[in-house]
């Protein structure tokens, strides 16, 4: 008796419960190599080498759930520039591109709130709130599929059409592993994240080997083979997070609350979600209206090696979200400026590197991915690599205007991007043709950056400006913390 009465008042100090139960950051946490939430001890007494180097497993997680599933897609355009027709890439470029818009819708009305209310709302119910997120994924998605199907009726008597038809059905399915895959960080699992990705991964190159090696491989097969591959790692993501199948136990007034909720933070996430599209994307679809489906896709298979470096910046401003947001968070906020600046600086050198690896290499890009089939438009890969350059100053802005909660800023910065390519694509392919393409994209690029640079200047000299963290919720931010936490 007397020795469990010490353990209790021992106990009770250090966790500051009296129920001899460690609480999330007490010590039988601390001591947990193992917890049963994943490979990755959490927060606790843990000495200063022992949290860095959680923290780097957890950093080293998250990249390579990004870069397992980055690399498989980028792996599967490549090889489908190398051996389609143009027609049938070009096709295959502007119906990924208008994937890529609807993922976005998703992303923001779906995802990115359920990354911020879940564990901020539901942290002892999550469960059930998971159910309640993939019927709303049903019902967001199957509005999504049904209009693109629309759509691919318009252009039927063509090869988009088709594309357009099989990426519509797909997309609920693809759309389910994204899902499942960031609600792992719900319980800061990116461990269990990264195992879905490799099983995305290695089911997508089997599937792809498989079609390739049977002379199937078209632009149907790819859209359902990236689909297939999805199931396959969505199902694994379900079982880990214990959902399984039970998305119809959700209560219609609960169902009613979740989609009311998540429209309330996404509404403020959906127009940034439809505006980078036009910064990225516009080209692609002017290409493809302008010039024809060729033409698209010889600017998506050009636009294809700048690829990595963006996805490395990607990556690298996510992890500099949460060191910002804490400066922020404690009132530090020169310091928040100061370290997003070095941040930025870092993201540039990394892009400016890989940009002098393409001017050295010359056309070494065109002969390794595509057998030299693209020889004629290597002059264009030195001004493409300045793409992710800039998208590195934009992607340092955004990282210090989410940590500061003005995400409002990131749309006007896209807004104005946007708008800039939209009236300077149609001039420009005029009269570069598939140069001005590539121009436009760079401009974009460039005016979206300096826009960025600009917003994050007004955003120190107002800091009462239009948005706060309590009108405009950052999920970003947030959403990095809890990764991180």
């Amino acid at each position: 008796m007397a020795t469990e009465s010490t353990l209790r008042v021992i106990t009770t100090r250090v966790t500051g419960r009296a129920d001899g139960i460690g609480e999330h950051r007490g010590v039988s946490d601390s001591l947990r190599l193992l917890p049963r939430s994943g490979l990755l001890p959490r927060s606790g007494l843990l000495p200063k080498w022992a949290r860095l180097l959680k923290w780097t497993l957890r950093a080293g997680f998250s990249i390579l759930d990004q870069g397992l599933v980055s690399a498989a897609n980028f792996g599967l355009s490549v090889l489908l520039a190398r051996l389609l027709l143009p027609v049938q890439y070009g096709a295959f470029a502007i119906a990924f591109s208008t994937f890529f818009v609807a993922a976005g819708v998703h992303n923001a009305l779906l995802v990115e709130p359920m990354s911020v209310l879940g564990p901020a709302r539901y942290q002892n119910e999550l469960i059930p709130y998971m159910g309640r997120v993939f019927r709303l994924h049903i019902l967001i998605t199957c509005p999504l599929a049904l209009a693109g199907a629309v759509a691919s009726l318009f252009f039927f008597r063509t090869a988009l059409g088709p594309a357009l038809l099989v990426m519509s059905l797909c997309l609920p399915f693809i759309l389910l592993f994204w899902t499942t895959r960031r609600a792992h960080y719900l319980e800061s699992n990116a461990d269990r994240a990264a195992t879905s990705s490799l099983l995305y991964c290695f089911a997508l190159t089997l599937f792809i080997v498989i079609a390739s090696k049977s002379g199937h491989l078209t632009v149907g097969t790819s859209f359902v083979s990236m689909a297939a591959a999805s199931v396959i790692a969505g199902m694994f993501s379900l079982r880990s997070l214990k959902v399984g199948l039970r998305m119809g136990t959700a209560a219609k007034e609960e169902l009613k609350l979740a989609f009311r909720e998540h429209w309330s933070f996404g509404k403020w996430i959906v127009p940034s979600a439809l505006l980078f599209p036009l910064v990225f994307q516009v080209q692609i679809f002017a290409t493809g209206a302008l010039l024809g489906l060729p033409a698209a896709g010889v600017l998506r298979a050009l636009q294809n090696p700048i690829m990595p470096a963006i996805q490395v910046v990607t990556a690298l401003a996510l992890l500099a979200i949460p060191p910002l947001a804490r400066n922020f968070g404690e009132g530090r906020t020169n310091e928040t400026y100061r370290r997003g600046w070095i941040y930025t600086g870092s993201m540039v050198v990394v892009a400016g590197a890989y940009e002098l690896v393409l001017v050295a290499t010359g056309g070494l890009w065109d002969s390794l991915f595509y057998k030299s089939r693209y020889v004629e438009w290597e002059f264009l890969m030195p001004l493409l690599g300045l793409v992710p350059v800039a998208s590195a100053v934009t992607a340092g802005c955004s990282v210090i205007l989410r940590a500061i909660q003005r995400p409002g800023l990131i749309t006007a910065a896209n807004l104005v991007g946007g708008i800039f390519g939209i009236a300077s694509i149609y001039p420009l392919i005029e009269k570069w043709n598939l140069g001005g393409a590539a121009y436009g994209l760079l401009a974009s690029q460039v005016v979206t950056a300096l826009a960025s640079v600009g917003l994050v200047f007004f955003a120190k000299w107002n800091p009462s400006g239009l948005e706060s963290a309590r009108t405009f919720p950052d999920p970003a931010a947030s959403i990095a913390c809890t990764e991180s936490s």
